[in-house]
């Protein structure tokens, strides 16, 4: 500086403190032992800027009357407040020459290291819903979680392993941590038993804080199906047709009908379609029965055989039609047998408005029954006139095994019944029925389309017990 004119060394002078600090901490001060044993604190300079540097090397020229100690450990290299080890390397900042001011002109205070408080430790956990449910697209649900030092979060959902593509995977924009959301699921979403939630921290610097549900969910359609005919309980003729009929929400846009059931010795169900792929719109199908079966499982018989079926008439939404993970339908379940039996033609009754239904009273479960015993079987019924023939059923609850006690009886509300041996209760293939003692009443219409009922609960059959032997009585003599 020999060469600088006064004004020159004047401008320098206010500098010099600061610049002297920095010689002294690069070349001074440079083995690692000697740090060891500095303690740190900050300083303020008379222009405002903090600079933090060895207590040793202070200088009275910035010291401020009451210098603040910094901490009395030196800061490592991963950052964490510990004593001093391993190699170090200490910048000071320093002000530019531009002017007043802490950062200075030209971007001197640019080298200055701001240090930023972390973050508290944030999480998030998801309550619900957390696998397993079965929610049903256009009703309202609740997402819950729980977190800490979470503000603001943001809620997306997931098929499979991925968010899902379509506007509905972004359920929640950036919302006010409130640890609920309420959540109507969009009709739009298709059917199907993969979905799970997932919350995230909006604050979070990689989105790295962030729950999903523990296991997948189901969301099921909130469309419908409603068969009209059958309702079950009907007797169908091989060889005759007959007319399915069904209503339902107005959404689905391709059907299809199916019959199930067991066949001869077949210890599977089979299972066969009847229908091609029907368009919208379509509220029946005319079926000769028996006929256009095509099966769906591997080695279903070829053709039906005399027992009990299950219908299923099913459709889908557009939504579902690409994956059809998820099908809406009804079911209803009839007998199929050869040949009508013989019986007095009647007139065809007119059935009645609203849904005509049957419903046992006695006996209704827990009873135990005695063979040889007489009781009465009791129901009501409701639009079903006493016209109607009805057939009473005596079944093994589990196997759903039996045979018909009473056939083509009189609506009438009761019949008494004399209960048979055990040995002579056989189901209609001529096998005895199980003695599992668990036993129920079923009661169907005979001749018109109503609703069938069973017995709330199984009840007992005991055989009666032999009379024991009468025992003679000895009389004395009369003397």
């Amino acid at each position: 500086m020999a060469n600088m004119s006064f004004s020159q060394k004047s401008l320098y002078f206010p500098y010099f403190p600061a610049i002297l600090i920095i010689m002294l901490a690069v070349f001074v001060v440079p083995a690692e032992a000697a740090f060891f044993d500095l303690v740190m604190k900050e300083f303020t300079l008379p222009s405002g800027l903090k600079v933090t540097a060895p207590q040793s090397i202070e200088s009275a020229a910035f010291r401020p009357p009451e210098p603040k100690p910094l901490k009395d450990v030196l800061r490592n290299k991963t950052g964490k407040d510990e004593p001093a080890s391993g190699s170090f390397m200490v910048a000071l900042p320093y002000a530019g020459f531009g002017g007043g001011g802490g950062g200075g002109g030209g971007g001197g205070g640019g080298n200055a290291k701001s240090e930023e408080t972390p973050r508290p430790k944030a999480f998030i956990k998801v309550l619900t819903p957390n696998g397993g449910e079965k929610l049903k697209g256009g009703e309202t649900y609740t997402i819950k979680w729980e977190s800490e030092q979470v503000p603001q979060v943001y809620i997306k959902l997931r098929k499979g392993d991925d968010t899902y593509a379509g506007p509905e995977g972004m359920i929640s924009d950036v919302i006010k941590n409130e640890g609920f959301f309420e959540w109507k699921i969009p009709d739009t979403l298709p059917a199907g038993k993969d979905y799970s939630i997932r919350v995230v921290d909006k604050d979070a610097p990689q989105n790295d804080v962030f729950d999903d549900s523990d296991s997948i969910f189901y969301i099921l359609p909130s469309s419908f199906i409603t068969l009209s005919y059958p309702v079950g309980g009907e007797t169908w003729t091989l060889g005759e047709k007959q007319t399915f009929q069904w209503e339902d929400s107005g959404d689905l846009v391709t059907y299809g009908i199916e019959i199930s059931g067991y066949v001869g010795d077949a210890q599977t169900v089979s299972v066969w379609s009847i229908s091609p792929e029907l368009p919208k719109g379509t509220n029946s199908f005319e079926w000769v029965v028996g006929s256009t079966l095509a099966c769906v499982r591997e080695n279903c018989p070829q053709d039906l055989t005399e027992g009990n079926y299950v219908i299923d008439v099913f459709g889908y939404r557009a939504v579902d039609l690409e994956s059809k993970p998820w099908r809406v339908d009804d079911h209803a379940r009839i007998d199929i047998v050869k040949t009508v039996p013989p019986s007095v033609p009647v007139e065809p009754l007119e059935p009645p408005k609203g849904y005509p239904y049957l419903t046992i009273l006695s006996p209704n479960g827990g009873e135990n029954l005695v063979s040889g015993e007489s009781y009465t079987i009791k129901w009501v019924s409701s639009d079903v006139p006493a016209s109607a023939n009805l057939n009473i059923w005596l079944l093994d609850e589990p196997t759903r095994f039996g045979q018909i006690i009473f056939q083509n009886i009189p609506n009438s509300g009761f019949v008494d019944w004399k209960v048979a041996p055990l040995a002579e209760l056989i189901d209609k293939n001529g096998q005895s029925l199980p003695p599992s003692g668990n036993y129920v009443i079923f009661v169907e219409c005979a001749d018109y389309s109503c609703t069938v009922d069973d017995s709330d609960a199984p009840f007992s059959i005991i055989d009666a017990l032999p009379a024991e032997p009468m025992v003679p009585v000895e009389t004395s003599p009369t003397p």
